[in-house]
């Protein structure tokens, strides 16, 4: 690979190495600070930059977050800890490093940067003994070569800043016999690299002279500058225990395979000692030098030197090596011990399953991803990491996304196995609003261990649904009684989105800007109430139905809304009483009027709507005698005779009706109709006189004026107008002789003076008097007449027959009657005035005399 190898001099941080591979290796001391600057991602591989108008990239740390923190913004690094090598590499491999992965953001620049921090080792720790004071104990009889191991210092740093030597100083400078001359340090090697510091006699001891000795050990680490850590060595003479145990082996090297249960003995170490009784029986343990880590995983039999393994056992993927020594000491007094090296290396066993380790990318790392359904088709989601802590072909894994018809596993780096998510297709919340991905990893050992991952994805909603009425139109009928407040109806939306992008407010208005809306809606809930504030309805005055636009809109960012049409009609309630067009009806009828014949008729309106049935009116007679002779058309209200009726009918008639409309509850209205026969004219004038036995006068010379000659007196059944008579004479007044009054019928002689009389023509005149009613259309008449015999002599002087064939030789005189011989006085006094009107009795003296 070209690299490209830029050395920042500032504050001498670090070093960074620019690779075309999009890895970033940055160099940087320990002791570099929390939130110090490292460097910057899109600067150092050249990215491109972006318009304003154009999506910006982001930057995502996947792994190593807890350690290094890039801002999403700007692609800075900075330290998310003070760093420090030996806490982040506790075992103190060779190289200290930090591995960072760092994605880019979107998907459309999506590009994974692997940022490798090696920490460069500081002098920082000082060398460190397991206890500052070291005793130990020596026999007097100890031969000269006789080594003392001793604890050894323990330096956290690497390389050369570790320990590089030991020093040995006396501490007892008055004494004229310096411990030096009887020890001398001799430093070896182990076999996993530390120095052992050790004592070797040079001198013969003699405890009744010198019986204990002190020194000081001092352990220097190879920096610079260096730094010393010291222990004082207490040694004690003992009386002679004459023989040092001895190892049969100076080192036991084993191998062990991991899955070893508890309680496997590893390996026995055995050392004898040629002195007898106590002084030969051995005791083994596990020196200061063994870490309590080793001391947790392995057990050492103090009686028979057998090393086994401790519960929870061993791990090649924790430590694949062990270092441990063995000291053996007889059980006598003064005794000394000796030490043998174990290293126990661990086998690899295929025990470890493949590990999945899963970076959301843009959202949190919690046990369910939400994903926008919006996500663009290609869209990264997750980072997949499978790790396997075997080695070899346990340790080499695949993997594969069982079957997901929404995602698919990308490849990223096969040989590191790390792998993407990502979307094969436009996501649906509503179709589909969650997925369970489901991934299977094995590895190559024998047999293969595999495992599997669930990756629970929930979609986030985005508004991309309007909202949508369960009717394309709702239509509702309301009361006109409704009171203020009360439920109309309740309109629904359906949004299937999800959240506020589904909660969805109702608002209505009229779909006729002019038309006052007594409505309201509740907005979340979409139930309709009539409006405590609006006047009450009226059906009687309304001019339609309420015809409203509801509008449904979600609580999206853009907002969607849908609209339909609620029509509200207000229902006719029986709030109206029928109403008679009058309150009292009178009904004339003609009399002679057969069955059925048409009487009269009573209406009556209700205000209300409903013609079927709250103004539909019904008319009934109320306490009637039920021998009324009508009945009452319970529809029309027309009056109709029962039966015939004439004048013989008992009237008038005063009835009480009822006008019911055909509400739930019926209301009510009356009236009274009066019902009187009227007469018809169907009567002529009966005359009365001039009858059959009298209808002659006879009339003498009048001594006083006017001269009422005599009456014609006539009656006509009918009534009003139409029994009304009146009087005219309608022939046989040539001369004009005679007057008539039209009213009273009184024929009087038509005098202008006294002397006119003289004049007439004596005889008899025979005058026709028409009697008529004054009925309509058309009058009725009947016809009368009257004899008059004009005569200068006096009534008892004169000749009845020989008036009566005058009378009878008249031209006017009528065939068919009879006159008489009755003759009478006109005038006053001694007037001879006699009117003969008797027809039948005269017509019987006439035929006597021929």
């Amino acid at each position: 690979l070209l690299c490209i190898q830029h050395v920042f001099t500032q504050q001498l941080l670090c070093r960074v190495i620019i690779c075309q591979s999009l890895n970033l290796a940055y160099v940087l001391k320990e002791d570099t600070g929390q939130g110090d600057y490292v460097g910057n991602i899109p600067q150092e591989l050249n990215f491109p930059i972006l318009e304003p108008n154009q999506v910006q990239r982001t930057y995502q740390v996947l792994t190593g977050g807890d350690k290094i923190h890039v801002d999403p913004n700007t692609g800075d690094l900075n330290t998310a800890i003070r760093l420090d090598r030996e806490k982040l590499c506790p075992e103190n491999p060779p190289t200290c490093t930090i591995d960072v992965e760092v994605a880019v953001l979107p998907s459309d620049y999506f590009q994974l940067i692997k940022v490798q921090f090696t920490l460069e080792d500081l002098n920082d720790n000082t060398p460190t003994f397991p206890s500052p004071i070291i005793v130990k104990d020596i026999s007097e009889s100890a031969f000269v070569g006789t080594l003392i191991r001793l604890d050894s210092a323990t330096d956290p740093d690497l390389g050369a800043n570790s320990i590089d030597h030991y020093d040995l100083t006396s501490t007892d400078v008055s004494s004229d016999e310096s411990p030096l001359s009887y020890f001398e340090l001799l430093v070896v090697e182990n076999i996993d690299g530390t120095k052992i510091p050790q004592l070797q006699l040079v001198k013969q001891l003699d405890r009744e002279v010198i019986s204990s000795y002190e020194l000081q050990l001092k352990a220097i680490d190879g920096g610079t500058p260096s730094l010393t850590g010291t222990a004082t060595i207490k040694i004690n003479v003992s009386d002679s225990n004459d023989n040092q145990p001895i190892f049969a082996e100076s080192r036991y090297i084993v191998e062990v395979p991991e899955n070893r249960p508890a309680g496997f003995v590893v390996v026995r170490v055995e050392a004898t000692d040629l002195d007898s009784g106590s002084n030969a029986d051995l005791s083994y343990t596990f020196p200061g030098v063994v870490s309590a880590q080793d001391k947790a995983i392995f057990q050492l039999n103090p009686d028979t030197g057998a090393i086994s393994i401790k519960a929870p056992g061993l791990d090649y993927e924790n430590r694949t090596i062990h270092h441990l020594t063995v000291e053996a000491r007889d059980k006598g007094p003064n005794s000394s011990p000796a030490y043998t090296t174990v290293t126990v290396k661990v086998i690899d066993i295929n025990d470890e399953y493949p590990q999945f380790s899963i970076k959301f990318i843009e959202t949190p790392d919690t046990e369910v991803v939400f994903v926008k359904e919006d996500m663009a088709r290609g869209s990264y989601i997750a980072f997949v990491t499978i790790t396997d802590r075997d080695t070899g072909l346990n340790g080499n894994v695949s993997c594969r996304l069982k079957e997901s018809d929404g995602f698919e596993l990308f490849v990223i780096d096969r040989k590191d196995n790390r792998y993407l998510i990502k979307t094969k297709k436009e996501l649906d919340r509503e179709t589909q609003p969650s997925y369970n991905l489901e991934i299977d990893a094995w590895d190559f050992g024998n047999p293969s261990l595999t495992n599997s991952t669930t990756i629970a994805i929930e979609l986030e909603d985005v508004n991309d649904n309007p909202p949508k009425f369960r009717r394309g139109g709702y239509r509702v009928n309301v009361k006109e009684t409704i009171n203020g407040g009360d439920r109309v109806t309740q309109v629904e939306a359906a949004d299937p989105d999800d959240g506020l992008n589904a909660r969805v407010n109702y608002t209505i208005w009229p779909t006729n800007t002019s038309q006052t809306l007594p409505f309201v809606i509740e907005p979340l809930t979409g139930i309709v109430r009539f409006a405590t504030n609006a006047e009450p309805l009226d059906a009687e005055n309304s001019t339609g139905p309420f015809i409203l636009t509801v509008t449904a809109t979600d609580n999206g960012i853009p907002s969607h809304s849908a609209t339909t049409s609620l029509t509200i009609t207000v229902l006719d309630e029986n709030d109206n009483s029928p109403k008679f067009s009058k309150s009292q009806y009178s009904f004339p009828v003609k009399e002679h009027l057969k069955r059925g014949a048409y009487v009269g008729h009573v209406f009556a309106t209700d205000r209300d709507i409903n013609k079927d049935t709250n103004a539909k009116v019904s008319y009934s007679f109320v306490d009637s005698d039920e021998n009324i002779p009508f009945f009452i058309n319970h529809v029309t209200g027309i009056f109709k005779f029962i039966i015939s009726c004439f004048k013989t009918c008992s009237q008038p008639y005063l009835l009480r009706v009822e006008a019911r409309d055909s509400g739930d509850r019926p209301r009510k209205d009356y009236a009274t109709v009066q019902i009187f026969l009227t007469d018809i004219n169907d009567n002529s004038p009966s005359i009365s006189y001039p009858n059959g036995d009298s209808s002659s006068k006879a009339v003498h010379p009048p001594r006083t004026q006017p001269v009422v000659i005599t009456r014609v007196v006539a009656t006509d059944p009918d009534e009003q107008e139409n029994g009304r008579v009146h009087y005219a004479i309608a022939a046989g007044n040539v001369y004009d002789y005679f007057t008539i009054n039209m009213n009273s019928g009184e024929v009087s002689l038509n005098l202008k003076q006294k002397k006119s009389f003289k004049k007439m023509k004596r005889g008899c005149h025979v005058i026709e008097i028409l009697v008529s009613d004054m009925g309509k259309p058309k009058a009725l008449s009947t016809t009368a007449w009257v004899n008059i015999y004009v005569t200068d002599k006096r009534p008892r002087k004169m000749n009845v027959t020989k008036a009566l064939k005058s009378c009878m030789n008249n031209t006017f005189y009528p065939i068919l009657h009879t006159p008489s011989t009755d003759i009478g006085k006109a005038g006053a006094d001694d007037l001879a005035l006699i009117l003969i009107i008797c027809f039948s009795a005269l017509l019987l003296i006439m035929l006597i005399i021929m």
